[in-house]
């Protein structure tokens, strides 16, 4: 039995060379997603994270319940803060709850995110983005740290120095899913927080980098 070592190999081997499927359909994440390359023939569609008006749906509290009991229902606008309403970690975290406390769960995602925000600063110390090696982990981070979290930001506004698809690569190889790239269409890419949770520590990592880089005056003694 082959092993699949990549999702364009495994689409070439079975759809192309093998001739056993007409149509492969791949499941997997944004940052895989844009580094994926099937010459144009890939038709994409991004399952976006759940909106306002679906959170307040009777079916959200039906799959907490489910995967977390009564507990993650009773936190339920807790977990959906920390999860984005990204459907694969709102279930992850409820299952958490069923052999953890609440306030377990929450400080160690909170200890998470706030590893993936170091590791996204830390692209640029491991070569930046794209071949070109581009420097701007750290000003991303600002940028969608300073706008509001459901607006994000553009990936045109560095279309001049790097890709979303560069940006994507980066983060995958970094384990840095702290920001993603919203890609609904080419012409709509944003890069994103993950969560509001998120949001908020890009804020304040950012912040304290600022601080920490700002020339010191020095004083009477």
């Amino acid at each position: 039995m082959a092993v699949v070592h990549s999702c364009s190999g495994f689409a070439k081997t079975w759809g192309y060379d093998a001739e056993l499927a007409k149509v492969i359909v791949l499941a997997s994440s944004a940052s895989m997603a844009l580094s994926f390359d099937a010459d144009a023939q890939e038709v994409r569609f991004q399952i976006q994270p759940l909106s306002e008006e679906e959170c307040q749906q009777e079916e959200v509290q039906t799959f907490l319940k489910h995967h977390g009991g009564a507990v993650a229902v009773e936190h339920k606008s807790e977990l959906l803060h920390l999860s984005g309403g990204n459907v694969g970690k709102l279930e992850d975290l409820a299952q958490a709850l069923r052999t953890k406390t609440f306030e377990e769960v929450r400080l160690e995602t909170i200890s998470a995110q706030e590893e993936e925000i170091l590791r996204f600063f830390g692209i640029d110390a491991q070569g930046g983005f794209g071949p070109e090696k581009v420097l701007a982990a750290k000003e991303v981070a600002r940028r969608v740290a300073d706008a509001p979290f459901e607006q994000c930001v553009r990936s045109v506004d560095f279309a001049d120095r790097f890709t979303s698809k560069h940006l994507a690569q980066a983060v995958k190889a970094q384990g840095a899913h702290c920001i993603y790239v919203k890609a609904t269409t080419k012409a709509a890419e944003r890069f994103c927080a993950a969560s509001p949770s998120v949001h908020a520590l890009l804020k304040q990592k950012t912040d304290a980098l600022e601080a920490n880089t700002k020339p010191k005056r020095r004083g009477m003694f």
